[in-house]
């Protein structure tokens, strides 16, 4: 039996009564004796002490550095505006990234807002974002446009470097049904694509089902001979779901349900789960998922629109995963 710990001290971290005031889209990575954190939509003002936000701004994405058990946040505190501009009237979500050295780069979902759409927001492009580091109230950085967002395909949602490839992974539409596919490249400008037969092609067709019913966001982490990746089904739900293989080119064929988000329920949602590298341990993993509302004046309670954390043993994961073969 799988038993979950759930961080309470991480998880108040987040709870906070000024400037950062909750966010989702939450991506971490360990540099030297810190993680860096960056999400994607973000509340910024102040909150009661009983827990109503109020006077709050809404931007579009944010960074956080965890050191010697404080956290900082960083944005735009001049203007009160996202870390990350894009141009125009559009704005950047972010997707996975990756550390070398002393320089970040990350997978960015260009959206705009779309009254006419099922939704209030479409995805425009994909653009790569490359910075410091270094996070800071003002922070450079330069936009790589692509042209990576065709065939209805998000790419950029989780992402490993291996040898002299980095393999980006991406999610198809089919019939809402968000599938997991995967792509490589050596200098994010000319990639190659999975197909059906297992083979890296130039030609985008045909690409292999690596899992389907998956999500918007995830990251791949690899540990010893084994690659996992912890997932919300179909995006939202209360349920979160681990699966392992040993080799990223063939699909994902067993599941294991890990836990049931208690805070999904009514207008209540939880969703984007995903392991935490940079805040696991060498024998835990750290998985973190979001709460949201389909409420939008509930978006006052400071319970609601924040990361939870919780934790789980590798050895456990391991255990489940091989007692059926």
């Amino acid at each position: 039996m799988i038993k979950i710990r759930e961080l309470t001290e991480l998880n108040n971290k987040f709870y906070r009564f000024s400037g950062w005031l909750g966010a989702d889209g939450i991506y971490s990575f360990k540099v030297a004796d810190k993680v860096l954190l960056y999400f994607s939509d973000t509340f910024i003002g102040d909150s009661s002490k009983n827990g109503i936000r109020k006077d709050f701004k809404l931007i579009n994405n944010s960074l956080a550095v965890i050191k010697n058990d404080t956290i900082d946040f960083y944005y735009n505190k001049n203007h009160i505006s996202s870390s990350f501009a894009a141009s125009n009237n559009s704005y950047y979500w972010l997707e996975d990234g990756i550390v070398e050295g002393d320089k970040l780069t990350i997978f960015a979902l260009k959206m705009k807002n779309d009254v006419l759409s099922s939704l209030p927001f479409e995805i425009e492009g994909i653009d790569i974002i490359r910075t410091s580091t270094t996070f800071k109230d003002s922070i450079e950085y330069t936009i790589q446009e692509t042209n990576l967002y065709s065939n209805n395909i998000v790419w950029g949602i989780s992402l490993i470097k291996e040898n002299d490839y980095y393999y980006v992974f991406g999610y198809k539409n089919i019939y809402n049904n968000k599938c997991l596919v995967l792509s490589r490249t050596k200098d994010f400008i000319s990639y190659e694509y999975l197909n059906e037969k297992g083979i890296f092609s130039s030609n985008i067709d045909s690409l292999l089902i690596l899992k389907d019913h998956f999500e918007a966001e995830s990251k791949i982490v690899k540990k010893g001979n084994f690659y996992y990746i912890a997932y919300t089904k179909d995006s939202i739900s209360s349920e979160i779901f681990l699966i392992r293989t040993d080799s990223l080119l063939k699909p994902f064929t067993k599941e294991i349900k890990i836990y049931t988000c208690p805070e999904h329920h009514d207008n209540i949602i939880t969703y984007n789960a995903k392991i935490q590298d940079a805040l696991s341990s060498r024998d835990n993993f750290v998985i973190s998922y979001n709460v949201n509302t389909l409420v939008n004046d509930e978006h006052q309670y400071l319970s609601i629109y924040r990361p939870r954390f919780i934790e789980i043993s590798i050895k456990e994961i391991d255990h489940e995963f091989e007692k059926d073969f």
